[in-house]
C-alpha cells in the first residue's frame, strides 16, 4: 500500500473514530432510557404498573387536558357537588344524593341545602342526612335562592324569609345578600371529588419512550438517538473489521 493511501485510510479511521466516541456520548443515556422504558411496558403486567395513574398537574397541562369545571356550592370549608348521579359532600359521596341542589350555608355545626321543594339538613363533620324540612314548617315553595344573613338563614320564595333555625321563619326585607352561587372547584379539591384528570402510567410510558410527550422535538430526538446508534454500529463493526485486515496471520 502506498504511503498516500496508508495515510489517507489513517485519517478516515481517525474521523470515524472520533464520530464513534461522540455519537456513544450522545445515544448512552437514551439508549440506556430506551432500555429501561420498554423493559418497564413489555412487563407492564408482571410489575403492576397497569393500575397505576398519574395525576401531576404539569403532566396533565403537557397533554392539554383540564378538570372537569362542575359547578359546586361552597360553605366554609365545605363542597357540594353532583357528579354521575352522585352527589358529592367533600368529595364522598352521600348515602341519599341531592340532585336538585341550589344553595348551601353552614350554621350551628349543620350544613343547610336548599332545592326547589325542601331544606335538608347535614352534619358539617360527617354528611350524615338530619332532616329534610318541607311546607311547613317552610313558609312558601318553590325555593329560589339561599343564603346566611346576620347569622340566619335566609330564603327566597315568593318573597324573603329568615330563620335562625329553620323552623320559625319570618319575612324581611333586604335588598342584597351573599347568595349561595355554584363556582368552579379549586385543583385539590377536584383531585378530592375524584374529578381532576389523570392517565395510566403505562401511557405515560410510551410516549416517553417514543418521543411522542414531547411533541415534534421529542420524536425528533428519538431519531437523532436512532440515527446515533446506526452510526455505532456502523464505525464499530469498520473499526473491528479494519482490525482483523490488518491483524498479522
Amino acid at each position: 500500500m502506498s504511503p498516500h493511501r496508508a495515510q489517507k485510510r489513517h485519517r478516515i479511521g481517525v474521523l470515524l473514530h472520533r464520530w464513534h466516541h461522540r455519537a456513544g456520548l450522545f445515544a448512552a443515556l437514551f439508549l440506556i432510557w430506551l432500555a429501561v422504558s420498554g423493559l418497564l411496558l413489555n412487563e407492564h403486567a408482571l410489575l403492576g404498573l397497569d393500575s397505576t395513574r398519574l395525576d401531576w398537574p404539569w403532566l396533565m397541562r403537557a397533554y392539554g387536558l383540564h378538570g372537569e369545571q362542575t359547578p359546586a356550592f361552597s360553605a366554609g370549608s365545605h363542597y357540594l357537588l353532583n357528579n354521575e348521579g352522585q352527589t358529592l359532600l367533600d368529595g364522598k359521596p352521600l348515602a341519599l344524593p341531592i340532585p336538585e341542589a341550589l344553595g348551601m350555608v353552614e350554621l350551628g355545626g349543620l350544613l343547610y341545602v336548599a332545592t326547589p321543594m325542601s331544606l335538608v339538613l347535614l352534619k358539617a363533620d360527617d354528611g350524615q342526612r338530619i332532616d329534610e324540612l318541607r311546607a311547613p314548617p317552610l313558609p312558601a315553595t318553590p325555593l329560589r335562592r339561599l343564603a346566611l344573613h346576620d347569622n340566619a338563614l335566609l330564603l327566597e320564595a315568593d318573597q324573603l324569609y329568615a330563620s335562625a333555625d329553620g323552623e320559625s321563619w319570618q319575612a324581611v326585607n333586604l335588598t342584597s345578600a351573599n347568595w349561595s352561587q355554584a363556582q368552579p372547584l379549586s385543583e385539590a379539591q377536584q383531585a378530592a371529588a375524584g374529578l381532576r384528570p389523570s392517565l395510566p402510567l403505562t401511557r405515560v410510558l410510551a410516549d416517553l419512550h417514543s418521543g411522542q410527550l414531547f411533541g415534534t422535538a421529542g420524536k425528533r430526538v428519538i431519531d437523532l438517538v436512532a440515527l446515533a446508534a446506526i452510526l455505532l454500529a456502523v464505525t464499530g463493526l469498520w473499526a473491528t473489521l479494519r482490525r482483523r485486515h490488518h491483524r498479522p496471520h
